[in-house]
């Protein structure tokens, strides 16, 4: 029971602590200055209510599919094209974007003659052959990875609190403060917290994923808000703001190079951690739909494995970072379509459960339920702003309509073909 529950966790944690999401953490610290934590924990606070419409849709689907299932119900294909590509876009954007991260930490903190992509594309055909051998291995080692993110985390920000250095340098910018973009910006840093619901395979029925999402949320925003402060408390919040690597700046001005060290381990950790989950919730994904039959049989995997997608996605991510997408503005802009897409997809969730019918549910349960148009209205605001504010909001609305309709086409032309297979000859 006790690591069948932890492998869940660490499922909804993984994506939380990889670098991208550092990265969005200091970022937002370094804008907002030391409130920035009422940001995250409202961002929090609201996708806990999406945590109550999966769990619904859990429900009203248990035994048939579980919340796939239920989304195909009550959203059509629409919405399972909308989630299909969303995880897709999410697992081969964000994997290329901090593989490659992953690689150039690698290089300038422990081996400076390894190539820096020599490194990423070692580290993506380990995690590719993890998840041939089966989930249960990849599952553990993401476990452990995910422990050791959080450990090097908690040493630095345990570090960062007790010492009496200097202050930093001062800046005679403020920051920006509380604005719509801040603000709604928050919405990102919660991105892939729900990796864990396609884990079906023990404890089924007993709300095992949803009550991890809750706990992945709280923990994360409590250590992460704890780092974000101690960041704050060690690099002028500007430098914050502006950079792409915030994390290495606090953790060299709190431990010098042995800090450092321990925050290229951090990151190495956290981006085993997040392609794994990200691999896995695909190809597990992968092979719901196709027991839905809204993919080809070949798509199914087993419930060990899926070689097929966990392939192909080895094969997708590696053609990216061949083809020079790592650190390209354009992967920018891909990852952000993504993004764009998973908030879309907690928008339907909700609107999915309100329209699922549950039997015997506490009382509780009924007024949290009513709540599920509100944070739907906030999550869609939110996403909206994002778009409209985006500086290449063309190309962003591009990707966007390439993806989903693109996972739409995939699914009629599959469900045309079993169409035809089964209507009777003339």
């Amino acid at each position: 029971m006790l690591p069948a529950m932890m492998s869940w966790l660490a499922a909804s944690m993984a994506l939380l602590v990889s670098p991208d999401h550092l990265r969005l953490w200091g970022n937002l610290a370094g804008h907002i200055g030391t409130g920035f934590w009422i940001v995250a924990a409202g961002a929090a606070a609201l996708f806990a209510l999406s945590v109550a419409s999966y769990r619904r849709l859990e429900i009203s689907a248990a035994g048939a599919g579980g919340y796939l299932a239920a989304l195909k119900e009550h959203g059509g294909g629409t919405a399972i094209a909308l989630a299909l590509t969303g995880r897709l876009a999410l697992t081969i954007g964000l994997s290329t974007g901090i593989l490659a991260t992953s690689g150039f930490v690698f290089n300038e903190t422990f081996v400076y003659w390894f190539p820096n992509f020599g490194f990423a594309f070692l580290y993506l055909a380990a995690v590719a052959l993890v998840l041939c051998r089966g989930y249960g291995l990849a599952e553990r080692i993401m476990t452990g990875l995910v422990a050791i993110t959080l450990a090097g985390l908690m040493v630095l920000v345990l570090a960062g609190f007790l010492q009496t250095g200097q202050p930093p340098t001062p800046d005679d910018r403020p920051p920006s403060g509380f604005g719509a973009g801040t603000v709604f910006s928050g919405l990102l840093l919660f991105v892939g917290f729900d990796l864990g619901i396609h884990r079906r395979e023990h404890l089924r029925g007993t709300g095992a994923a949803t009550k991890m999402m809750l706990a992945a949320l709280g923990m994360t925003v409590v250590l992460l808000s704890m780092w974000g402060a101690v960041s704050l408390a060690h690099v002028p919040a500007p430098r914050l703001a502006e950079t792409f690597i915030p994390y290495t700046l606090a953790a060299r001005q709190i431990g010098g190079q042995a800090g450092r060290i321990l925050m290229g381990i951090v990151l190495i950790a956290g981006t085993g951690c997040a392609v794994i989950s990200l691999f896995s919730t695909s190809a597990r994904m992968v092979t719901s739909l196709a027991h839905m039959d809204m993919l080809p049989r070949f798509c199914r995997g087993s419930a060990r494995r899926n070689l097929w997608a966990t392939l192909v996605l080895a094969f997708a991510v590696a053609a990216m970072m061949a083809a020079g997408a790592a650190g390209a503005p354009e992967l920018e802009v891909f990852i952000r379509a993504a993004f764009v897409l998973w908030l879309l997809h907690i928008i339907l969730v909700h609107l999915a459960a309100l329209k699922a019918r549950v039997a015997k549910t506490s009382a509780a349960f009924r007024r949290i339920t009513w709540l599920t148009v509100p944070s739907a209205a906030l999550t869609g605001a939110g996403m909206v702003y994002l778009w409209v504010t985006d500086d290449r909001r063309a190309l962003l609305s591009t990707c966007i309509f390439a993806l989903w309709s693109g996972g739409a086409m995939l699914l009629f032309v599959v469900r045309l073909a079993k169409g035809r297979k089964t209507s009777p000859a003339v």
